[in-house]
């Protein structure tokens, strides 16, 4: 069995195609959102797969948030394709973890709010816009994320910079391992630095090239990564791309923005773009991707599933657990960042209930006398579901077929129900049940409707003379005009009251002759029995 999950249909707001994920976070905390029809609805089967489900997730790699979240200055980040063109320009010689600067710009730069007409460069993988840059590499672990940590004097990072990649590189002074050039003409200048197959101080071999290109008007910075390997051995490992803005914050209000950041990794031809906003704009900002992670909790003991790829980011299946037949509930959380604000948490969950296959046994039978599968035309059937549907029953859907009868209450749910028919007859009654992809076998049971007899007869002559020397009445003849089932079903019986009379002739139904040996109004009754229904008198 294969869910797959469809992030994407919660979000109409995209805005573009991130392909690698952002490593973004900051200090401003998260805003998490309980949403639904993230994943599908819950699923309920009488089949416990060999193996888990396989869960798909796809996700927007970016959505826009709404003007006002924003609360520093910064940058929304996005893909572009890599710029691979030579390197040419100025050449700027540069020694292990030296700068060198001022150079010219040729156009006047905003970065983070501020405007500059100068840049620095480091052999380290930097520009700066703010003299001197530190002097030794001094990575060390530290999260240069948090403005807090990028701003505290004694961890000695680089601030009011742009990294194309901030690790410990060594040009030993090679002329073009740096080199720089402004390009094109007012308002539409770019300057590009570029840092061409730099080696790294010590531990690795292989080389890096990447380029950093800063444009008049827009404000847009690139990075463009041509290569840069892993460097396992470094004795500072870890690096940065990114931007990051000046100390102390309150400065420019900025906050840092990092496509890469933290533990080393290798790249290859990919290359960012950053588009500043300011705070309060009426702009949307993008919010790249931060992270997804996948939980369980077990519908019985709470305890935990063994998960694997908790914090896939692709589309890749997420294969989670075994498979038992408790309910297991899951929890998909996607994590987006917005840039100078809170992170954005979307939430979502997920439950499959194993059940047994559901069965559809019931009973029929009179109302008041379970023993009877047989009711007048004027009673009802009692019928009551038997079969093994436990609560939550809302998890079930039942299927009724009364043939025809009327049911109190409405034809839904498990029952009791009190059922009646407005002709007699063989009344077939049906009940299937579902439960999620589970389906039951059909049952069914037969009331018999029997109609009511009816207890109608004529008179021929209903004024008698009484004979004065007999004092008996003349005869009249009482006829059965009423309805009963014939042969072969129960024989009726007829109960008559005639009132004092003589009964001359006749049984049963009759015709009967009968006289009377006294005057007066003589009142003659009959009632009328057949399977278990009788007539009013």
């Amino acid at each position: 069995m294969s869910l797959n999950f469809n992030l994407s249909r919660f979000i109409s707001r995209l805005l573009g195609i991130l392909i690698c994920f952002s490593f973004v976070s900051n200090s401003f905390g998260q805003v998490i959102q309980q949403m639904t029809n993230i994943l599908p609805p819950d699923v309920t089967t009488c089949t416990v797969p060999s193996a888990f489900p396989t869960l798909n997730a796809v996700y927007p790699p970016s959505i826009t948030v709404a003007a006002g979240t924003v609360t520093g200055s910064g940058y929304a980040t996005s893909n572009i394709t890599i710029d691979n063109t030579p390197a040419a320009g100025t050449a700027v010689p540069l020694t292990d973890d030296a700068f060198a600067g001022p150079f010219p710009i040729g156009f006047t730069f905003n970065f983070y709010g501020v405007n500059y007409t100068n840049f620095y460069v480091s052999a380290n993988g930097y520009i700066g816009f703010t003299s001197p840059l530190p002097s030794t590499f001094s990575f060390n672990g530290n999260d240069m994320t948090d403005i807090a940590t990028l701003c505290d004097a004694s961890n000695n990072l680089p601030s009011n910079a742009i990294f194309g990649y901030y690790q410990d590189f060594n040009p030993n002074g090679v002329a073009n391992a740096v080199q720089y050039q402004t390009t094109g003409s007012a308002p539409n200048r770019v300057l590009t630095v570029y840092f061409s197959n730099l080696p790294f101080f010590s531990g690795c071999a292989g080389t890096s090239s990447f380029r950093v290109k800063i444009f008049e008007t827009t404000g847009a910075i690139q990075i463009h990564v041509n290569n840069k390997p892993i460097c396992s051995g470094m004795w500072q490992g870890g690096g940065y791309s990114g931007l990051a803005p000046q100390c102390p914050a309150t400065v420019s209000g900025g906050c840092p923005s990092y496509t890469t950041g933290g533990a080393d990794v290798a790249l290859n031809n990919v290359a960012f773009q950053y588009t500043p906003f300011i705070a309060g704009s009426s702009a949307p900002i993008t919010a790249n991707l931060s992270s997804v992670s996948w939980s369980g909790i077990s519908g019985t003991n709470g305890s935990s599933f063994n998960i694997t790829n908790t914090t896939n980011t692709t589309a890749s299946p997420i294969v989670l657990g075994s498979a038992t037949q408790s309910p297991k509930k899951y929890i998909i959380k996607v994590t987006y960042d917005v840039p100078c604000a809170s992170d954005i948490v979307y939430i979502d969950t997920f439950v499959i209930r194993y059940v047994a296959p559901p069965t559809s046994l019931f009973t029929a039978t009179e109302t008041g006398n379970a023993a009877s599968t047989s009711i007048c035309l004027s009673q009802t059937a009692t019928i009551t579901y038997t079969g093994n549907a436990t609560a939550p029953l809302s998890a079930y859907t039942f299927l009724w077929n009364f043939d025809g009868g009327t049911a109190i209450p409405a034809t839904v749910g498990a029952g009791p129900f009190q059922v009646s028919w407005g002709t007699p007859g063989t009344k077939n009654i049906t009940l299937k049940v579902i439960a999620g992809t589970c389906t039951s076998a059909v049952t069914t049971k037969t009331i018999i409707v029997n109609p009511t007899p009816t207890s109608a007869f004529t008179v021929s002559n209903a004024t008698l003379c009484l004979n004065p020397t007999t004092s008996i009445s003349a005869n009249t003849t009482v006829t059965f005009t009423g309805v009963v089932l014939p042969a072969p079903a129960t024989a009726p019986v007829y109960t008559w009251n005639w009132s004092g009379g003589t009964v001359v002739s006749g049984t049963g139904a009759g015709p009967y002759v009968i006289n009377w040996g006294t005057s007066g109004t003589k009142n003659i009754t009959l009632t009328v029995s057949q399977n278990g229904c009788t007539s009013t008198v």
